[in-house]
């Protein structure tokens, strides 16, 4: 497959080739002045650009986000396992600071009950 051909299918595929069609430009116009070699590597360039248009080394049908660059989604990826990590052990410091107050309100409660039952039965006495 040449180069047109596979911006073609990427665009058909809804990508990004103007990177692509840019360099594909440069390389026809090197051909016109004569400079084959030239053009030659910038119709190379624009074909490896068009396979892999997010450039992180993953060819576009392989790859599940080709216009994101794969470390901008391992990182993201990172990035919101430490944030849920970090709000899971808030919740549980919270969880662990409401039992505390739970127990001492149960033990305060039990206090008053004990002093209400003495006197109680102080006054039955």
């Amino acid at each position: 497959m040449e180069a047109e051909e596979l911006i073609s299918k990427i665009k058909a595929m809804g990508l990004s080739s103007e990177i692509a069609e840019g360099i594909l430009s440069d390389a026809k116009s090197e051909f016109s002045s004569g400079n084959y070699d030239e053009a030659s590597k910038l119709a190379e360039n624009a074909y490896t650009f068009a396979l892999d248009v997010d450039q992180d080394g993953v060819i576009n049908d392989e790859d599940f986000a080709p216009t994101i660059p794969n470390n901008y989604i391992y990182i993201g990826s990172f990035v919101m396992s430490v944030f849920l990590i970090l709000l899971l052990l808030n919740a549980y410091k919270k969880w662990q600071q409401r039992k505390i107050l739970i127990a001492e309100r149960e033990k305060k409660y039990a206090l008053e009950k004990m002093r209400l039952k003495k006197e109680i039965d102080e006054i039955l006495k």
